[in-house]
């Protein structure tokens, strides 16, 4: 199975994760509030949902752009914090007989601290200030915190 590279290095001076040759990167509009299709063109990958569930927690998509989003993490209705991330993308790929999609993925455990950041301890207007000044690099290396 390939692996996905957290942070790619191509594109137009923006983040955008690393594909495979011959494949194309999901235009920025292709996942905000009122899209019209629910099924992406062959070619791009199937959209994150705006609305999650892992590890027991309710996630809820606050803000998006391009390849950075913003969820709102809950926990029974309650906000306990804010997920700030890279959106990373799965190829398509068959594994043991099993078919995987070409689709964008929440970042895994193993993310945070490098392409995903917890907001804690924070209102929703200072993760959305984290969020406008977390930057569309191209940059391998991220010198950001956001645990604190």
């Amino acid at each position: 199975m390939k692996q996905q590279t957290p942070l790619g290095s191509q594109g137009m001076g923006g983040y955008e994760p690393a594909l495979a040759p011959g494949q194309k990167h999901l235009p920025a509009k292709a996942n905000l509030p009122g899209r019209q299709s629910s099924v992406p063109p062959a070619d791009q990958p199937e959209p994150l949902p705006l609305n999650i569930t892992k590890n027991g927690f309710e996630l809820e998509q606050v803000i998006r752009c391009g390849w950075k989003a913003l969820y709102r993490k809950k926990l029974n209705g309650v906000v306990v914090s804010y997920e700030l991330f890279y959106v990373h993308v799965q190829h398509a790929v068959e594994v043991n007989g099993i078919s995987f999609k070409f689709k964008e993925r929440y970042p895994s455990d193993e993310a945070f601290g490098r392409s995903a950041w917890s907001i804690i301890r924070k209102s929703e207007g200072e993760a959305i200030a984290r969020y406008t000044n977390l930057k569309m690099s191209n940059s391998k290396t991220l010198n950001l915190s956001y645990h604190d």
